[in-house]
């Protein structure tokens, strides 16, 4: 489950951030006054998270939910 922390303190503690989501493959989202809220994840973790999207949607592409066809015994 991502940890939520402020814009302040993730500037306040910049490096220690950085560390928590390298070293402990922790997901931290960063909320802005007035704007979106960002994540920072690992480089690794995102990279596997893009891989199993292309994966599913490869897969949708093979077998769309849409053209399933039912067949009445």
């Amino acid at each position: 489950m991502p940890v939520e922390i402020s814009y302040r303190e993730a500037r306040n503690n910049f490096a220690t951030v950085l560390d928590r989501v390298v070293d402990d493959c922790e997901v931290i989202v960063i909320r802005r006054p007035g704007k979106k809220k960002v994540a920072l994840i690992d480089t690794a973790e995102l990279s596997r998270l893009l891989e199993n999207l292309n994966l599913l949607k490869s897969q949708e592409d093979r077998c769309p939910v849409n053209s399933v066809v039912a067949f009445d015994n």
